[in-house]
C-alpha cells in the first residue's frame, strides 16, 4: 500500500484524506499538534507529532517510514516545507522555487506577465525616498501593497499625496521586501480563474465570479461561486495570454489561480495569482 504523507493537520485535510483513503492509499497527518485537538489527525491511518520546522527529524521520520509522496495543503508556510522535503528525499514536487516565486513577488509578476502581454493595471515607480517628481506624475487613485503578502497585508486604497506616504510606508512596515507596488486602482467585479497543469499544457477549469457582502469592503467578506458571468468574454479576450503566461513561468504541474477585474472602462485586468489552490 502506498503511504501518503499530509503536511499541517488543519480541519481542511480531511478531504485529502478521505480521498486518499478512496484510492487505497495510507495515510499519515504530520504537524506539532495533539492528535485530540480539532485537526485532521483523527482521520488519518496514522499521526506523527513533529514540529515541521524540524525538517531534520521530518526527513528521518519519512525515510523510516518508506513514505510515497508528499502533499499539504494552500499555506504558503507548508508549501515551503513542502518544496525542501521533497528535495531532501529526492521526490519531485508539482512547483520549483522559480515558479513559485512569481506568485510571492508581485512585482516581478506584473514584469514577466506584462511581456506576455497579459493586461495589467498601469504602476508607478515610487522610490523609499518618495521622491516628489514621482509623486507629482501619479493619477489618483492608486493601490499601494508590498510585494510579498497575502491575504490583503499591507493594501491601502489611497486618494491623494500624504495617503500614498502613509500607505507606503505601512506596506513597508508589514513587508520583507523594500519594493512596493503602486499602481491604478481598479473599480468593477471580481473573478477567479482557476488552472490546471499537467505535463507542461494547461487547462482552465473555471471563472468564479466573487460577491462581497453588502456594506462593508470588498476585500474583506466575499462569497465565491462558479454561478459567473461573462465567461465567454473572458474565455476570448484575457485566457489565451494568461494560459501562455502561466506556462512562460514555468507553472507545468499543479493548480493555480488568477485574479482579476472587470474594469469601468470596460476591460479585464489581471491582480495577482497563486500556484496553489485557493483557500485552506
Amino acid at each position: 500500500m502506498k503511504k501518503l504523507l499530509i503536511l499541517n493537520s488543519n480541519i481542511s485535510s480531511k478531504e485529502i484524506i478521505e480521498y486518499a483513503k478512496s484510492q487505497g492509499i495510507y495515510t499519515i497527518v504530520a504537524d506539532r499538534k495533539d492528535i485530540n485537538e480539532f485537526s485532521a489527525k483523527r482521520y488519518s491511518d496514522e499521526a506523527w507529532k513533529i514540529d515541521l520546522l524540524d525538517m531534520d527529524a521530518l526527513e528521518k521520520k519519512c525515510r523510516e517510514a518508506s513514505i510515497d509522496g508528499i502533499i499539504c495543503g494552500v499555506s504558503e508556510f507548508t508549501l515551503d516545507i513542502l518544496s525542501e522535503l521533497c528535495q531532501r528525499l529526492k521526490k519531485p514536487c508539482y512547483f520549483t522555487p522559480e515558479a513559485m516565486h512569481y506568485s510571492r513577488d508581485k512585482a516581478d509578476f506584473k514584469k514577466a506577465w506584462r511581456k506576455m502581454g497579459v493586461p495589467l493595471a498601469d504602476d508607478y515607480f515610487i522610490s523609499p525616498e518618495l521622491k516628489d517628481e514621482e509623486l507629482e506624475s501619479i493619477k489618483y487613485p492608486v493601490v499601494v501593497k508590498p510585494v510579498d503578502c497575502c491575504a490583503n497585508t499591507g493594501i491601502s486604497f489611497c486618494y491623494n499625496k500624504e495617503e500614498l506616504k502613509k500607505g507606503y510606508k505601512y506596506a513597508l512596515s508589514v513587508s520583507n521586501s523594500t519594493k512596493i507596488v503602486v499602481e491604478r486602482m481598479l473599480k468593477g467585479k471580481e473573478w477567479y480563474a482557476f488552472y490546471a497543469m499537467a505535463g507542461g499544457e494547461c487547462t482552465l477549469l473555471a471563472l468564479n465570479a466573487m460577491y462581497s457582502q453588502p456594506g462593508y469592503p470588498t476585500n474583506c467578506y466575499v462569497i465565491t461561486t462558479t454561478v459567473s458571468d461573462n465567461v465567454d468574454r473572458f474565455v476570448k479576450e484575457a485566457n489565451p495570454s494568461i494560459m501562455e503566461a502561466l506556462k512562460s513561468i514555468g507553472c507545468r504541474e499543479g493548480i493555480a489561480w488568477v485574479q482579476l477585474m472587470l474594469d469601468e472602462d470596460n476591460h479585464f485586468y489581471v491582480l495577482e495569482m497563486g500556484y496553489r489552490g485557493d483557500s485552506e
